[in-house]
């Protein structure tokens, strides 16, 4: 068992014990003083309220004996933990958030008014109302009778009255020689496990006076919970309360300013009952740790001033919302920042930055982050976000570093965030869809670089056609087919995009293809990177079909008819042929032409209807028959030529028959 009369100090990794606690005479307390001028420290005496911010990073600070660690007076001692037979000493650690509890019950974290210290009528100094607490070097002396000791009095009653760091320091350090009466002078909760909030009762109890005065048996069993926002609908009466329930309610209700609640708020549970209050037997009133039980996860050390929320480290696809918050902890008011700049390092994948930097803007400031205001207890932190959207970036990755200059010192904080920032163009072919075409037909689309700063950050579209074999690979040289006119209205693209994008469509009328398979491709240039994105189709353009139907072929006598029909299946409308001519080339009985030159036989006229061939390739063929009547061929063999011309591509086709002229 480890006396109380014994706690530790924490130096290179080892526990020393130390003289503490002795007893307080009597004499001393039994006169209180008759006003503030008669406690310890002078009222005259200069202090300084400070910023909530400060407060709340020095209570975060003192629950892990970060403010004056090692120090005589102001270093925190180890704690004694575990059941009542099996006690160990382990480092000090005080629940920040129930000290703020402690500080917001006690003084409203006040520790100065005016420019001189809060004292109270019974000499309690500061933020946690320290008065007598029996506690090195104060012990018979408190802050109620100076010491006679100048070091005593210079180094630990003055920074008490005058310093909230010193204060808030020696109030966490009171607390935990409040936890370490325990076993023998105090109660015990569950295994007495520092991180449970629930298992500090007592210790809080203590706090206040170990006395009949904060016995909860002796309220009104329908009290409810202490609250220690206003605007809620809890029991905001202090005297219907024992002491340690208006603290642990108020770690469960913070209080709020502005609207805007101090601290994070910890659903702490009370012990559903209490033994009868016994001072000469502690140990009777031992109680388990109420559940569910709760820890405080705030952490002991501030933040850095400046945090970036979004994005995350990785991949960032322009255009992206750079935000977080930025704040000065020591500002007396507001934010304590007065401009965000954002800047953009590119870099390697590890962030080591390869070329100038690039200014993306001031950010905007004053989002709402009442999260902030909350964890830091600080109000006035509430306007602490910023906003930027990043666009107008190049590929690759980049070190975003955001810089926050201060109002307090002029000075700028920063933050880092690696980032990948792919390209940023997107694209679309609408139509035509993959298949068959019928020419001319429009190719149409949209495009745009998400990541133009302004525009839609494209400048041109330009069309190619690849020529396919039945495979599908590429048998030739690709076709230009010209500039796609950019910038029609695309509504439907500025609504998933945003306003800036709405005139992002291309189009362009495709004709002139000969028959075949074709990788129809469409290359749009950013206006961002410069880089050209693609889309493409496989469309497939028919080839011409005719007949030569009359005569059938061998022997004809003059005057007979040429007849047939002719269409370009690749013509979006008509027939796709706009003319037939005739010739007759001279030829030998096997059909081998003689070299003699042909003979134009004239014009078709074209036109004529022909059901049979609108059934099968389409209504609109139907008038597709051509027909011409023949006279003047001298005796022999010919080659009897019918040519199509085709309002597609503007070529010839033809349909041949030997006939023979006696």
């Amino acid at each position: 068992m480890i006396r109380n009369v014994l706690v530790a100090a924490l130096t290179a990794g080892a526990l020393f014990l130390l003289h503490v606690l002795p007893v307080t005479p009597a004499h001393l307390w039994s006169s209180p003083p008759a006003s503030a001028s008669d406690c310890a420290v002078s009222p005259t005496i200069g202090a300084s309220q400070p910023p909530n911010g400060l407060i709340t990073a020095a209570f975060n600070a003192a629950g892990f004996n970060g403010l004056f660690p090692g120090h005589q007076y102001f270093g925190l001692t180890a704690l004694e933990t575990g059941p009542p037979q099996a006690r160990s000493l382990r480092q000090p650690y005080v629940p920040p958030t129930l000290l703020k509890a402690i500080g917001w019950i006690e003084a409203s974290w006040r520790q100065a008014d005016g420019g001189t210290p809060v004292i109270s009528f019974d000499c309690g100094y500061g933020i946690t109302q320290i008065t007598s607490p029996g506690v090195f070097p104060l012990a018979g002396v408190g802050m109620v009778y100076r010491s006679p000791d100048p070091s005593i009095y210079e180094g630990a009653q003055v920074p008490i009255a005058t310093s909230y760091t010193h204060n808030i320091a020696f109030g966490a350090k009171t607390l935990i020689a409040k936890w370490n009466l325990a076993a023998e002078w105090r109660p015990v909760v569950g295994n007495g496990d520092p991180s449970l909030l629930e298992d500090w009762y007592y210790a809080v109890w203590s706090y206040n006076g170990f006395s009949s005065k904060n016995d909860p048996n002796s309220y009104d069993a329908l009290r409810g919970n202490y609250s220690c926002n206003l605007s809620d609908g809890f029991n905001h009466n202090r005297t219907q309360f024992p002491y340690q329930e208006l603290v642990l309610g108020c770690v469960k209700h913070p209080p709020a300013a502005n609207g805007v609640e101090l601290w994070p708020p910890i659903p702490v549970t009370l012990p559903a009952s209490v033994p009868p209050f016994n001072w000469d037997s502690p140990q009777t009133m031992n109680i388990p740790t109420p559940q569910p039980a709760h820890g405080d996860p705030t952490s002991g050390s501030l933040p850095a001033p400046v945090t970036i929320d979004t994005p995350s480290a990785g991949e960032a696809a322009q255009p992206f919302a750079i935000m977080g918050w930025a704040v000065d902890y020591a500002t007396p008011s507001g934010t304590g920042i007065d401009a965000v700049h954002v800047y953009a390092y590119p870099s390697d994948a590890a962030g080591t930055p390869t070329g100038a930097p690039r200014f993306l803007g001031a950010a905007g400031l004053g989002a709402w982050r009442a999260d902030v205001a909350t964890t830091f207890g600080n109000p006035g932190f509430a306007t602490s976000g910023y906003g930027l959207t990043a666009r107008g970036l190049r590929q690759g990755f980049y070190r975003i570093v955001v810089y926050a200059r201060s109002t307090v010192t002029g000075d700028w904080s920063d933050a880092h965030r690696i980032v990948s920032v792919p390209r940023g163009d997107a694209m679309s072919l609408d139509i035509p869809s993959a298949g068959p075409v019928g020419q001319p037909f429009l190719l149409a689309g949209w495009a745009v670089d998400r990541a133009a700063a302004s525009g839609t950050g494209v400048d041109a579209a330009h069309v190619y056609a690849y020529p396919l074999d039945a495979s599908g690979r590429p048998i030739g040289a690709p076709l230009f087919l010209g500039a796609a006119a950019y910038g029609s209205a695309r509504p439907d693209v500025g609504a998933v995009y945003g306003g800036q994008f709405v005139n992002s469509g291309y189009g362009l009328v495709v004709k002139g293809l000969s028959a075949g398979d074709y990788q129809l491709v469409v290359y749009t240039r950013s206006t961002v990177s410069g880089f050209w994105n693609v889309a493409s189709r496989v469309v497939q353009v028919p080839p011409p079909a005719m007949a030569l139907d009359s005569p059938s072929g061998g022997t004809v006598l003059q005057p007979f008819r040429l007849s047939g029909w002719a269409i370009d299946r690749a013509a979006a409308s008509g027939t796709g042929v706009d003319a037939v001519h005739a010739y007759a080339f001279p030829a030998d009985a096997s059909g081998a032409l003689t070299g003699a030159p042909p003979i134009f036989l004239g014009a078709a006229a074209y036109g004529g209807h022909r059901p049979d061939v609108g059934a099968i390739f389409g209504e609109q063929f139907t008038s597709s028959a051509y027909v011409r009547d023949i006279t003047g061929l001298s005796a022999g063999y010919y080659q009897l030529v019918a040519y199509a011309r085709s309002t597609v591509s503007g070529h010839w086709q033809n349909a041949a028959r030997l006939i023979h002229v006696p």
